[in-house]
């Protein structure tokens, strides 16, 4: 059961040249990409579009980028984030990091392949996710037929068991009988 991700990015930025730049990049990459420049449509937008992957800015108006992230993860952890802001700081990346999001690229974006990279390892993270849910599922229908197999040999030793204890305890039975009889004889 193994089911490839549709490549869809939602992009949350009050900036349209942003998010102009990010669209023709991620697009060029064969990326599907609906880009929002409210942030308080985000999570419809996410939930309408079905995308895997989002990238937000930090500082918007209304909603901030880190209470999308701390919504966004609280609905669906397995969503993967990319923060793209202009706020450098190391406290930008902790806490960042800290709530979930999976890399963070500044502003001004001097190389747009650090954009298309967050997102190809985004993916690339959900695909391994599968395939270990793949792997978990042939393990287990490979287990359950083991265990099945187990089960009848399990079932079919014990009759044969049930069997030779039954015919051994007529041939006790038989012992016995002639035992008795040849002591009955005796007298």
């Amino acid at each position: 059961m193994h089911m490839k991700t549709e490549p869809i990015v939602l992009h949350v930025d009050d900036d349209p040249a942003i998010r102009n730049i990010v669209r023709v990049t991620l697009q060029k990459r064969g990326y599907t990409v609906v880009s929002i420049g409210d942030p308080e449509m985000a999570l419809s937008a996410l939930a309408e579009c079905a995308a895997r992957v989002v990238i937000l800015d930090i500082d918007m108006p209304g909603k901030d980028g880190l209470t999308l992230l701390r919504e966004i993860k609280s609905r669906d952890s397995g969503i993967q984030v990319v923060m793209l802001t202009g706020m450098v700081s190391i406290g930008t990346i902790l806490q960042s990091t800290g709530l979930g999001a999976q890399s963070c690229v500044f502003k001004p974006v001097d190389d747009l392949d650090k954009i298309g990279d967050a997102v190809d390892r985004c993916f690339a993270s959900i695909e391994s996710w599968w395939d270990a849910l793949r792997e978990w599922m042939e393990r287990k229908n490979a287990f359950q037929i083991e265990s099945s197999n187990d089960e009848l040999q399990l079932h079919r030793t014990v009759e044969v068991m049930t069997f030779d204890a039954a015919r051994t305890s007529e041939n006790i039975a038989c012992c016995k009988l002639k035992v008795v009889r040849k002591n009955s004889y005796a007298e």
